[in-house]
């Protein structure tokens, strides 16, 4: 199976995969600069289509892991979907998130359902 390695010969068996740059707090850690939105209807988002699409190809270039990130990725209204879409690869084995863990209460056992 072919890898992604660097100049350096590494092999590389995670993606880390912002799937959104919208957050509900307003702090430094991922928005140094500030919020700022795309112009009109100019979304740069990927569809859940898309997430699919890249995580199998990564995956079928050696990916084992993904990091769902953005912003704070529990914002997406399709978040379980996104998780069960990239679960659904049986060559994806294992998911995390990186989050600041306002929703965790309140969804965990969702995404915890969704893969």
């Amino acid at each position: 199976m072919t890898h992604f390695t660097d100049p350096w010969e590494r092999k590389f068996y995670y993606l880390r995969l912002s799937i959104t740059d919208v957050c509900n707090f307003r702090c430094r850690y991922c928005l140094p600069d500030g919020y700022r939105p795309a112009q009109g209807n100019n979304k740069s988002f990927l569809t859940l289509d898309e997430i699919r699409r890249v995580t199998r190809a990564f995956a079928a270039a050696g990916t084992e892991k993904v990091r769902l990130t953005g912003g704070e990725p529990s914002l997406r209204r399709d978040f379980c979907e996104i998780i069960a879409a990239v679960s659904d690869n049986p060559a994806i084995r294992q998911i995390a998130m990186t989050t600041n863990g306002y929703r965790m209460a309140r969804d965990v056992a969702r995404w915890r359902d969704a893969g």
